[in-house]
């Protein structure tokens, strides 16, 4: 529940112009030291790379539109959806929290 008041505080902030994206990006980093500046790098120019975990692809994205689970016996699989005001849509998979594939 705090997370969501912490989170909602930031949007309200963001919309109100006194936080931007590059702003709240920097926070998240900030929080990780332990990333690879690499992982860093792209997260603040909002790009993504196999390799990524969940938390690093929410830091440079943001929330996905929707989320497939899928648990077998090698593991716990993902598929995000995301959609960006268009038709197409970007599909992002996951296996045991790292990402392995996206397809446009």
């Amino acid at each position: 529940m705090k997370k969501y008041i912490i989170v909602w505080v930031m949007i309200s902030f963001m919309l109100s112009g006194c936080v931007t994206v590059q702003t709240l990006k920097g926070y998240e980093l900030n929080h990780h030291p332990e990333w690879p500046d690499s992982i860093k790098q792209a997260i603040m120019n909002g790009k993504l790379l196999i390799g990524m975990t969940r938390d690093q692809v929410l830091a440079s994205w943001g929330t996905n539109y929707k989320v497939n689970k899928t648990i077998d016996k090698d593991g716990a699989h993902e598929e995000w959806i995301y959609r960006y005001y268009s038709k197409n849509a970007t599909h992002l998979y996951f296996e045991n929290d790292v990402l392995t594939t996206i397809q446009n």
